[in-house]
């Protein structure tokens, strides 16, 4: 393919991704109360007003029953957020449109990163896996950290690949050095877990070194004697090999300096970990991932179809390619031991670098005819991945044509007829520093400014001055309705308003005249500062 061709099919590729990834933006949010934060910490970030923030949130995570979240989010998908807040205000679509730059950012870096000596067909299946997959059109409409941290700890991958392993440079040797850390840094700002970039690169070096001593000794020089020659070969490049380290250093305690962590210990989490917590992950994400294949038939076995290819094409690649290897070995080691899984989202990472070797060990699974029918046989040995293609435009089409001519609107969640009357009856009867209780506390206090708790026990109901109930059928983290049931019967909740979604509900602290256990009168909490 020349030049001009592998241009034209570039722009062919990513303006057909942008009309429909775009074309499945809906105007509205689900109900997961992390975007809430995350809009939180970019507004505050806009009006200066960290601090406010940092107390406001405070009280919701540590008052709350369980466990939500962290203090403060990594600054880095806020510091993203933070520009389109202040241009655009409270706009979810503009919030959402975030996702789509980085998104296409991450296919135009799939497309560069495709190796010499592979078909361009097979690039071409790469990039358009995950431009036209229905499962990530579906999720450019969550206002998280995932698209962004894709791009970015991908990026990183891809340059250890060019400076350590290939030795090729886009600046200099210096100034290579120092980008790579600079974007592990990015990355580690946006999730923490982009700490795993860093042993990555470690382990890339320390492999690197082994190889070159390789290749200047014999094997008969034995494992140790090649050991100590590798050890020589890092303390001779010392000085350039630690500069990653040290732009990803700088980085790291400039942005500790200008912005206040609030994230929880990491290693608090890990506490819950056990061996039947590591097999129910290993079955959790096993099953997770044919969800990267929705639109298309029986997603499970064709997953499990392409276990052999993947495998395969690492053998092929294994000299070459090992930093995606440890990096996808280091993020399957990380999250099979952490407590708490997300379905597909915690595996993103991986994903582009297990497609890349499904389709070298698909491409490489048979051997080439004769150059007159190399081309043809390339279209038929990829053909069950051009099937799977045809299914993701199909369903991918069909879902943005339904959007659009919904008007972008989808009824779910905080964006609810009935969740935003009540939103507005919150904020126009309500004290300004009353509490509120509600199964999704970020989400009330972004919507409405109140401090808000999620509480599940009814002997803590005095921790707040209103209740807000949710009647829908995937209501959970709130008093039964049963428990509210006989509250109001006790006389405790007085009801103020209610619609078929919602119900709030005003608490009463004594009754006849005596203090209920663990009560305390309304609005007598902790200031919050406004926000």
């Amino acid at each position: 393919m020349n030049r001009l061709t592998n241009i034209l099919v570039l722009a062919v590729l990513l303006g057909s991704s942008f009309l429909l990834l775009y074309g499945g933006i809906d105007n509205t949010h689900l109900w997961g109360d992390d975007f809430s934060a995350y809009i939180m910490q970019a507004r505050s970030l806009v009006h200066r007003n960290i601090s406010a923030y940092l107390v406001a949130n405070r009280f919701t995570i540590e008052q709350s029953s369980d466990l939500i979240g962290p203090v403060a989010y990594p600054w880095g998908f806020p510091l993203l957020l933070a520009p389109i807040y202040a241009f655009f205000g409270f706009s979810i679509v503009a919030f959402k449109s975030l996702n789509l730059i980085c998104y296409l950012s991450f296919l135009l870096l799939l497309w560069y990163s495709w190796p010499v000596g592979y078909s361009d067909l097979s690039r071409f299946v790469l990039v358009a896996l995950f431009g036209w997959n229905p499962y990530f059109q579906e999720f450019m409409n969550q206002v998280l950290s995932d698209i962004p941290f894709l791009l970015f700890s991908t990026l990183s991958v891809i340059l250890m690949r060019r400076v350590a392993v290939e030795r090729q440079w886009l600046i200099s040797k210096t100034g290579d050095h120092l980008l790579l850390g600079l974007v592990m840094a990015a990355a580690f700002f946006i999730r923490t877990n982009g700490f795993l970039l860093v042993v990555t690169l470690a382990l890339t070096q320390f492999t690197s070194a082994l190889k070159t001593t390789t290749s200047r000794e014999t094997a008969s020089s034995g494992i140790p004697r090649l050991f100590k020659f590798g050890l020589h070969t890092l303390r001779s490049n010392l000085l350039v090999l630690t500069l990653p380290y040290v732009s990803f250093a700088l980085s790291v305690m400039t942005s500790r300096t200008l912005l206040p962590s609030g994230e929880y210990s990491y290693f608090w989490s890990l506490k819950g970990l056990s061996m039947s917590v590591v097999q129910q992950n290993i079955h959790h994400y096993i099953d997770a991932l044919p969800a990267f294949l929705t639109g298309v038939p029986h997603q499970e076995l064709i997953y499990g179809a392409t276990i052999p290819l993947a495998v395969h094409g690492i053998v092929q690649r294994r000299r070459s390619d090992y930093p995606m290897i440890f990096y996808v070995g280091l993020t399957l080691i990380l999250y099979t031991l952490w407590p708490n899984t997300q379905h597909l989202r915690f595996l993103f990472p991986i994903l582009p670098f297990y497609a890349y070797f499904v389709l070298v060990g698909l491409e490489r699974s048979y051997p080439k005819p004769f150059d007159r029918w190399a081309g043809l046989w390339n279209v038929v040995r990829l053909s069950p991945a051009l099937l799977v293609l045809l299914y993701f435009g199909r369903v991918s089409a069909m879902n943005a044509n339904l959007n659009l001519t919904g008007h972008r609107y989808k009824v779910s969640g905080p964006y609810l007829p009935t969740a935003q009357e009540v939103f507005s009856f919150i904020t126009k009867v309500t004290e300004s520093n009353s509490v509120v209780l509600f199964f999704k506390p970020r989400a009330m206090r972004l919507f409405t400014g109140r401090p808000s708790l999620m509480i599940s026990e009814a002997m803590r109901l005095s921790s707040g001055d209103y209740l807000c109930e949710y009647l829908g059928e995937d209501a959970y983290n709130q008093l039964s309705f049963d428990t509210i049931a006989s509250l109001v019967k006790e006389g405790r909740l007085g009801l103020m308003y209610q619609n078929p979604d919602f119900r709030l509900y005003r608490i009463h602290k004594s009754t006849n005249n005596r203090a209920l256990p663990d009560s305390q009168p309304a609005a007598v909490h902790a200031r919050i500062p406004p926000l």
